[in-house]
């Protein structure tokens, strides 16, 4: 949340205390929209990331339905608003641009979807300290997304 909030420029909505731990009031409207895209990349990078482009299309699908099925009134959770597969897949994208818009590629390099998730997964992966093995066919951008990610974090 601090990472993104910083490339949105705003406050983070989170606050640390002295202990380590991070205070969340979810009571307040502002934190709200932070929350919704902590929620959204988290289920990206958990879970959309590691399937094919089928399983992707009925993953988002699944997840929409059982957000329609859920009673938001009760869980107060209305607000999270996950009403599509095309909403959540286009704020997926976006963060992903946004991520890697900050980065500098080399002449020559084209930002392909491939590239663009790579690089996103490397260094969300990174800054949080998770162990991560890319896996593809040859040509779909992995040691490229690591050395573009290499020059960039110098």
């Amino acid at each position: 949340l601090k990472y993104y909030s910083e490339l949105e420029g705003s406050e983070p909505p989170a606050k640390s205390s002295d202990d380590g731990a991070i205070a969340l009031d979810m009571t307040t409207a502002d934190c709200r929209p932070a929350m919704r895209r902590a929620v959204v990349l988290t289920l990206g990078y958990c879970y959309h990331s590691r399937l094919n482009r089928a399983d992707r299309a009925r993953y988002t699908a699944r997840v929409c339905d059982i957000w329609a099925g859920l009673d938001h009134e009760a869980l107060d959770t209305a607000w999270l608003a996950m009403g599509s597969a095309e909403g959540l897949m286009s704020l997926l994208e976006e963060t992903q641009d946004r991520f890697v818009s900050q980065m500098q590629l080399d002449a020559g390099i084209a930002l392909n979807e491939a590239l663009r998730e790579n690089l996103f997964m490397l260094l969300v992966s990174i800054m949080n300290q998770i162990p991560i093995l890319i896996v593809g066919k040859p040509g779909c951008s992995k040691s490229l997304a690591m050395d573009v990610l290499k020059n960039n974090l110098k």
